[in-house]
């Protein structure tokens, strides 16, 4: 059942405007740090496998609490979670800036995953307030804005880093955050439709202990060594655990996530190409930084650059973003769907390939970097419009939060298996050899060209809400 308010009196220019400024807020807060890794793995006295956290901790909770978020805004409301998301991840910016130590640092990452829903609330408030075929073309705008948001991340992070703190990182995105929330209060309107039920309690709890387990068997596999008890049963409970998160979907009567979601070819191919994105995407931006800061004089490869020219390298994956993120509503209508979303993996494995194959040349760091924003942009969008477009109305938060999930996850897995590539494959006295990244790179490449191979066979046009 539903029920429905009144009619929409808002400007769609005005909602849009507004679920930019969000966007934009979210993104720097989420990307700024990328560039200060290495500097927080140095001065809290951590290993690499235990700094990967800062990404996949905020990865794996964002993994858990976007659906259950977005199955939450079905039955209570858009703006009211949006409005949620927000100040928990202006909490968990404050608390990240005053941690003492590396502990506190991940749980205070891990309470800004929870703001990880924002960005698929904002496409589910465009399928509100937005008709016809500027659906399509207002989430190439929010994907551009997020990518414009990055930017700022990627630059401002590095240059905050190097000149104050990384601290700082974290207050200058909770301002950022708070301005965004503002907007949000001001600019968007109620939903119009909601539904009737309730949360899947036991659904969340599953998939969040699954992603954790998971988590934590890739790091003390890493510090341990992966023979010993701790690690594989870890990994046993976590297989276990996620085979029990399926069958409770299967017959829960209110899902945490609609397992029937799938039952459309479109959505199903579309959430499993997009592993190959995320695994690319985020694992890409934890190795890169520590590449770009290996010390060639310690390691015989490497940069040796410090945070802010960090952060100045992974710039023009934003630019990618930015101007591929709303040219790839141009293409799909030309070339269909299926085909952008798999020359845009295959432009990640691309971009994969060159970082592997990088010696000291900055021109290959600046190039990989652009190709695979572009990809990102082209994924994004396009499996965002497709599982947007392809459900039915009432299952839009869910769908795009599902989508968003299994990136997330996805890369979340990519950050912490790279950081053990990094640790376990001929290491040097310089710390991990170029073999190391070689292999973490190409791992990454070969998954997006799987991911890419399964887009091709996305159906082309827009089907029916249940195909």
């Amino acid at each position: 059942m539903h029920r429905n308010a009144s009619p929409v009196t808002h400007a769609p220019v005005r909602v849009l405007t507004v679920l930019l400024v969000a966007d934009i807020a979210f993104a720097f807060q989420q990307t700024a740090i990328i560039p200060a890794i290495p500097t927080v793995q140095q001065q809290l006295h951590t290993s690499q496998a235990w700094a990967a956290w800062l990404l996949s901790a905020y990865l794996m909770v964002a993994t858990v609490a976007t659906p259950a978020l977005g199955r939450y805004a079905d039955l209570h409301g858009r703006k009211r979670v949006l409005l949620a998301t927000l100040v928990s991840f202006l909490i968990g910016s404050v608390g990240a800036a005053l941690s003492p130590n590396i502990a506190v640092l991940i749980i205070f990452r891990a309470v800004q995953g929870i703001g990880g829903a924002v960005f698929p609330l904002t496409f589910a408030v465009v399928r509100d307030e937005i008709r016809g075929e500027r659906v399509s073309r207002a989430i190439g705008l929010l994907t551009g804005g997020f990518a414009v948001g990055t930017g700022l991340g990627f630059g401002v992070g590095g240059w905050l880093d190097q000149a104050i703190s990384w601290r700082v990182i974290f207050a200058a995105g909770a301002v950022l955050v708070a301005v965004g929330t503002a907007a949000v209060v001001w600019g968007v309107p109620r939903s119009r439709t909601t539904q009737q039920g309730r949360l899947d309690v036991w659904g969340t709890v599953l998939l969040g202990t699954c992603t954790v387990g998971v988590l934590l068997a890739l790091t003390l596999g890493t510090e341990v060594g992966w023979l010993r008890p701790g690690p594989i049963a870890l990994l046993v409970a976590a297989v276990a655990l996620g085979a029990a998160w399926v069958r409770v979907e299967s017959r829960v009567a209110e899902p945490l996530v609609d397992l029937h979601v799938f039952r459309g070819r479109s959505v199903l191919l579309a959430n499993a190409a997009t592993v190959g994105l995320g695994w690319a995407m985020f694992g890409c931006f934890f190795l890169v930084p520590q590449l770009l800061r290996t010390r060639p004089d310690r390691a015989h490869y490497g940069f040796g650059v410090e945070a802010t020219l960090t952060g100045i390298y992974l710039l023009p994956a934003a630019l990618g973003q930015l101007v591929a993120g709303p040219l790839s509503d141009r293409l799909a209508r030309r070339f269909t769907s299926g085909r952008v979303f798999s020359a845009g993996l295959v432009l990640a494995a691309v971009a994969c390939a060159l970082f592997a194959t990088t010696h000291g040349d900055v021109w290959q760091v600046l190039l990989a970097s652009l190709v695979l924003g572009a990809a990102s942009g082209l994924v994004i969008q396009t499996s965002g419009d497709v599982v947007t477009q392809r459900v039915p109305p009432e299952l839009t938060s869910v769908s795009t939060a599902l989508n968003s999930t299994v990136r997330r996850f996805a890369g979340g897995i990519g950050a912490q298996v790279s950081a053990t590539l990094l640790a376990g494959v001929a290491t040097t006295a310089g710390g991990p050899s170029h073999a190391s990244f070689t292999v973490a790179f190409v791992v990454a490449a070969a998954l997006a060209l799987v991911g890419a191979a399964l887009a091709l066979f996305v159906p082309a046009g827009v089907p029916s809400a249940h195909a």
